[in-house]
């Protein structure tokens, strides 16, 4: 009696199969890899200025306790 196949965790294709979803799954890889690289690349030219919570462009994201209670929700 053949374990596996009572489990129903048998061999899923074969070696084509295989390849196909390694195919398709490197494909896919490669297009994230590449929209990332293009905003990381974007973002170093720009200089890396970013946007704070609360603030213009440049400045730092520190914020003063003050400041920090104020833009809780409900307060």
């Amino acid at each position: 009696m053949n374990l596996r196949r009572d489990r129903g965790r048998g061999k899923t294709g074969g070696p084509l199969r295989a390849w196909l979803r390694r195919s398709i799954l490197g494909a896919m890889m490669t297009g994230v890899a590449f929209v990332v690289e293009r905003r990381l690349l974007k973002a170093i030219r720009a200089g890396g200025a970013r946007t704070s919570p609360g603030g213009e462009p440049g400045t730092s994201g520190s914020l003063s306790a003050a400041d920090q209670v104020d833009d809780q929700p409900g307060r």
